[in-house]
């Protein structure tokens, strides 16, 4: 209302108001029924909801949205709506954040977790003039090791594989 939130609606919140499969409602009952529903008897109101702003990071609503289990979240600029960040939209940016949708190499790398270890795997790849798309350390360990993945712009990869393994890194998957 007035570009205010009032609440939000969401696919689970229609199909929880709908008829069970189990009905003994007839057709014409059903229809009835539902001609009388409001959205407001089952949305969920506005101070129920979490919410963030425009300037909220994009990892802080990603974290937002599963501590929740919150499928979006409504932006807004004072009690002024002007978006809605979903599921999609983090889907979205992880694909972006990986690259996926960009030619190249990806490898994932087993390394101490030390400092410099990144500094080693980079100077192998700057020395054999390749370029660096994406590097993603996740904060697990395999085995007591951190995770490097890389993706890299050439599809020569084994030029960087050789490098890598004679500076003593585990390569564990080349895609």
């Amino acid at each position: 209302k007035d570009h205010r939130l009032l609440g939000l609606v969401t696919d689970n919140d229609i199909r929880e108001a709908g008829p069970s499969d189990a009905t003994s409602l007839s057709i014409h009952e059903l229809h009835y029924l539902l001609g009388k529903l409001k959205v407001s008897a089952f949305m969920v109101p506005r101070s129920k909801l979490v919410t963030i702003t425009s300037d909220t990071l994009v990892e802080e609503a990603a974290l937002l949205m599963q501590e929740h289990k919150a499928g979006c979240l409504p932006i807004l600029e004072g009690e002024k709506l002007i978006g809605l960040i979903t599921e999609t939209d983090i889907l979205g940016f992880l694909v972006d954040i990986f690259a996926l949708k960009k030619a190249g190499t990806r490898l994932v790398i087993a390394v101490e977790d030390k400092p410099g270890q990144l500094h080693g795997i980079l100077d192998v790849i700057k020395n054999l003039n390749v370029n660096i798309i994406t590097v993603v350390t996740p904060t697990f360990k395999v085995q007591g090791k951190r995770l490097a993945a890389l993706r890299v712009e050439t599809q020569d990869y084994q030029p960087i594989v050789n490098g890598l393994e004679k500076a003593k890194y585990e390569i564990l998957s080349v895609d």
